[in-house]
Formats: C-alpha cells, structure tokens, sequence
C-alpha cells in the first residue's frame, strides 16, 4: 500500500489545499521565486555589492538548495509548513547578511545602538559621534570612483610579480619566452611529461610527472642545446642582477641614460640588453658619420660608454683606430699598424668591414710611415708581415685573406681554413724580395715552379696576379686531392 504523502501526490485534484497538501518543488517554484523576490526588496541596498537585490536574490536560491539537500522538503509533511521554515530562514540569512556587511563594529567602526533605543532620535552631539565613527573601507571594481586595479595574475604574490618584470627586463625576447616556461610551463610540455611519466609503469600505478629541460625545449619549439644555453644565459644574468649592489645599480641607471642621450642626439636605436661592444661600435661610426653633431659635451658622453670620438685633422678625419683593415696595402705601410690593430679591436672594428656608403671624402686611411721601418721576416695574426713593393703587399694581402697562418719552427706556414689535418701549402721564407715556397705541388703544377726535389719556389718576376694564380691553383688542387 502507498504512503499516505504518494498518497496526497498522486491524488491533487481531491489533496490540493496547501494545507494537506505535501510540498513538490515543482508546483512550489513561483511562489518560492515570489517570497525570496519580496525579501530580497526588503533587505537591498544599492550602496552595497554585497546587499544589490541580484545577489540577494541568488543568495534566496543558494538557501533553497542548502534546505533541500538537508531534507527539509521530504521533512515537512505540508506546504504551509514548508513555507514557514523556508521563508524564516531566507529571513534569517538576509538579515545576517546586512549584520556582516552594514552593522558591525568592525567594518563600519561604529557601534550599534542597543535595542531599547532603537526607535529614539538621537541628538546633535550623538548624531555627530557616530558621523565622525563612521568610516567607509568598502572597495568596488564597479565604482568608476574607487581606484582599484585588477591584478594581472591571480596566482602570483604582487612582490613576486614585480620580481619577474625586473628580471625580464634584462632578458633577450628569446630568454623570455624561456624564462616564462620555466616558471610556467605551457601546455604542450605539460602533456609530454605526462605521457613519459606513464613509461615503465603498471597499470593503475602511481606516477611521478617531472617535467625535463627536453620537454621544456620540444613545448617551445628550440632545440635541446639552443634551450640550455638560453637557460645558462638566463641565470648568468639574474645571477649578475641579484649581486648588483646599490653603486652598481646606480652606474647602470646612468649608463642606460647616456644610451639614451646619445641615441637621441645620433637619431639610432639602442635595443635592450645589447653586449657592449655592439655598442661601443655603433656610436664609434655614428658620431663618425655625423661628425658635425660632435660637440664637446658629446664627447664626454661618447668616452662614457667607451666610443670613440671622432678627430679632425683640417679636412680629413683621422683613421687610426676606426678604420684599420687587416689586408688592406695602406695599412699594411702604416708604422702604427699594430698599436691601430689594438685600438680598433677595443672599439669592435677590428672584424667588420666598413660600408662604402660611409666611406666618404672625409674619410680615408692615411699610412703614417716612420723614420725607420724593419723587415719582418715571419708573421703571425697580430703582427703581419712588412712587404715592400706592391706586388709583394697584393700577395701577402692575398695570402692572409685566403688562408690562415701557423708557425713551423720559426718559419710562417699557410693552411687552409677548412682543413682539419692542417696541411701546409705555403712556406713564406722571405719579403724582400719575397720568397714564397710551395709544399707537395702536383706534378703538373712543377713545370711552372722554379727548385727541385722538395723545394719548389715561384719564379721570379712573375706578375702579382699570375703568383696569385699559381696560389690559388694549388690550394684547389689540395682540396681536390684530399682523401676522404
């Protein structure tokens, strides 16, 4: 036999009273919405986000569920008293809502009357007590008035925040892409650890996902190596940051504001994090080029970040240490062509090639020849040798352009760059006149040499370009015979 609340459910046409009848939700639903819509308009106030009639009206629902899930619904045996407990506590939980966010002492700094005077008007002294009490500490992100910021992470202290900006700051575009996956690993590295984690496992074990530099490097797309190094460089530099102290702070500070200076008075752009050579050279040729910008304040600022500034010697500018070139027959002349070599290689010069399109009237390499000029006989890469007639500079030039050098027993050997045996080819006996011996040359290449046996010398008074040619002819043939 049914129960007697099936009973009246199943029966609404004949238990349809509110008073006998058991409460279903369902037929409930509008009334319920009804009576938290006409308490929510008794408790709302507008100044408050917390008490707006919206939320007063999902809070009514929230109550509804949380009775529901207590039983209350199956609990009561009618309407009538299911109306009675539910309205009494959405009542109740309004009314503690307005006490949490209106009266209390803690958040208002106002004390609440007692109840037996609740009804009396205070005077003009009480009533300016509790004005001057009254303190408002209520934020809201919808009032245009307030000055509230949203934060940019919800998941990160603002201290730490702040940490990793600074620390980007000092990181190439590369380095941070690698520096935001190790913080924060993307979704893709996530997922291969994850599946790696799972070899060698048994089903249904526990595993460990620990996430590799390899999985880090395939989530961004770099190679293994490209990532380490990016990882290398990054804690160089925040090792660096951390160990500045407060002088060196203030160094960098005005360093990055002479940069900045510069950059405006030249018209360039100085991107961050730049190695100091790179800058070094850039202002080195761009007060070169707008030598006419150069005042002596500018010559100041230029000696700051370790340029060079530019000197004028009546029409020309001077050459030394801006425009030295290693192969070049007027350097070659020059007596200070070493001290020139030192000097642009502090610059960064000593590696680059010089634009035509900045190479104008003004400037042009003047050799300086000094009273007494010494033949060298040997050579290596810091102290060329001294050839003494043009032909001989073309061939040495030739020589030390194509070829690298190395020293055999106080002789000067020529090899080629790209050969890892380093097998000689060239012999550079002597400059004046010069004496350039040829080692293991084919056999067909003997008939135009000049020796015997294992000594084969270029002919004398041949032409500059038919040596080079014989030079280059040798070295191609070494190439070609080279055993795999």
């Amino acid at each position: 036999m049914p129960s007697k609340r099936r009973l009246f459910v199943a029966l609404p046409n004949i238990f349809s009273a509110p008073n006998v009848r058991p409460p279903v939700l369902e037929e409930m639903q509008p009334d319920i919405d009804t009576t938290v819509a006409g308490l929510a308009r008794k408790f709302c106030d507008q100044s408050c986000m917390a008490l707006q009639y919206d939320e007063l009206v999902a809070e009514g629902g929230y109550k509804l569920a949380k009775i529901i899930t207590r039983g209350e619904l199956e609990r009561q045996p009618t309407r009538v008293h299911f109306f009675k407990y539910f309205k009494t506590a959405v009542n109740n939980h309004f009314r503690s809502l307005v006490q949490r966010h209106r009266f209390t002492h803690k958040r208002t700094g106002a004390v609440p009357p007692p109840k037996h005077r609740l009804g009396e008007v205070l005077s003009e002294a009480e009533t300016e007590v509790e004005l001057r009490q009254h303190k408002q500490v209520e934020l809201s992100l919808n009032d245009p008035e307030q000055n509230v910021q949203v934060a940019a992470s919800a998941d990160l202290p603002a201290a730490e925040r702040e940490l990793i900006a600074d620390y980007l700051t000092l990181l190439t575009p590369v380095e941070q892409v690698v520096f935001n996956e190790l913080i924060k690993p993307c979704a893709r590295t996530r997922f291969l650890a994850d599946i790696d984690a799972y070899i060698g496992k048994e089903i249904g074990s526990a595993h460990v996902v620990n996430v590799k530099q390899e999985h880090h490097a395939h989530g961004i797309g770099l190679s293994l190596g490209l990532f380490r190094e990016a990882v290398l460089s990054v804690r160089t530099k925040i090792s660096e940051y951390e160990a500045m102290t407060t002088q060196t702070m203030t160094t960098d500070l005005r360093r990055k504001a002479v940069i900045q200076q510069l950059s405006e008075i030249f018209s360039v752009h100085v991107p961050p994090n730049e190695p100091e050579i790179l800058i070094r050279r850039l202002f080195t040729m761009a007060a070169r080029d707008q030598y006419d910008k150069v005042t002596p304040q500018t010559e100041e600022l230029l000696r700051e970040v370790g340029a060079k500034p530019p000197r004028v010697y009546g029409d020309k500018l001077a050459c030394y240490g801006v425009m030295f070139q290693r192969n070049d027959p007027r350097c070659l002349k020059c007596g200070l062509r070493v001290a020139c070599a030192t000097e642009a290689a502090n610059y960064g010069l000593h590696k680059i090639a010089i634009s035509r399109k900045l190479l104008g009237a003004k400037n042009t390499r003047i050799p300086v020849i000094m009273p007494e000029l010494a033949t060298v006989d040997t050579a290596d890469d810091h102290h060329p040798v001294d050839p003494t007639t043009s032909t001989e500079m073309e061939v040495v030039a030739h020589l030390n352009n194509h070829f690298s050098q190395t020293q055999r027993k106080s002789e000067t050997y020529y090899v080629h760059d790209s050969d890892k045996d380093r097998r000689l080819l060239f012999c550079l006996e002597a400059t004046n006149p010069l004496r350039l011996r040829f080692c293991d040359p084919s056999p067909a290449l003997k008939t135009l040499l000049t020796g015997h046996r294992k000594s084969w010398c270029a002919p004398t008074g041949i032409s500059s370009d038919q040596l080079i040619s014989l030079i280059d002819r040798h070295a191609s043939e070494t190439l070609e015979n080279k055993k795999p």
